[in-house]
């Protein structure tokens, strides 16, 4: 979740499974979780998808990431 709170635009699997050290199926099965939950966004383009969080969810996962990395 912190990887695409980061990204700025909706993301392909091929970019998260290159960025992101999991395992491919642990990354599935989050971003199935992610999305059966609402708090994905999965936009289609040219038989790709993209994803990217629900702006609520990515910033609270923006100022929590930042409270833990400043000792909070």
């Amino acid at each position: 979740m912190i990887q695409l709170a980061n990204e700025n635009e909706p993301v392909s699997l091929a970019h998260l499974i290159k960025n992101i050290n999991l395992p491919t199926s642990e990354l599935l099965n989050a971003i199935q979780s992610l999305g059966m939950r609402l708090l994905l966004d999965v936009k289609e383009c040219d038989r790709t998808r993209f994803f990217n969080l629900n702006p609520v969810l990515k910033q609270y996962v923006k100022n929590r990431y930042t409270e833990s990395n400043n000792g909070r």
